[in-house]
């Protein structure tokens, strides 16, 4: 609960070490895009990354893994979009305790 906006948020989190993915996968024109997302983190994961693959190119990461204790946005630029679809979402593989929540995020079309 508590999202950077309204109250809910997309979380991963638990009390034992864990592997966790949550995604959405686009239908969408070709081109080229940003996407963004309001992050907040414990740190201390081994990995923990905003994505964007399944786009015509190679996957394209942006790191969360470190402690960001107020919401904060984070984005890809260029991610160049060839077969019109994407696959955009939240990554871990993190230690027991760790979290990171996510909201609102953006896919806008740059070019």
């Amino acid at each position: 609960s508590g999202g950077h906006t309204g109250r809910w948020a997309m979380s991963q989190k638990s009390t034992s070490a864990y592997t966790a993915s949550m995604y959405q996968n686009i239908s969408l024109p070709n081109g080229t895009y940003t996407l963004s997302a309001w992050v907040k983190s414990s740190g201390g994961q081994k990995t923990a990354n905003i994505y964007a693959k399944n786009f015509g190119g190679t996957e394209m990461d942006h790191s969360v893994k470190q402690a960001i204790s107020g919401w904060t946005n984070v984005s890809i630029p260029g991610i160049t979009v060839t077969n019109g679809t994407i696959q955009v979402g939240v990554s871990s593989d993190a230690n027991a305790g760790n979290w990171v929540s996510v909201d609102d995020f953006s896919l806008v079309q740059t070019r």
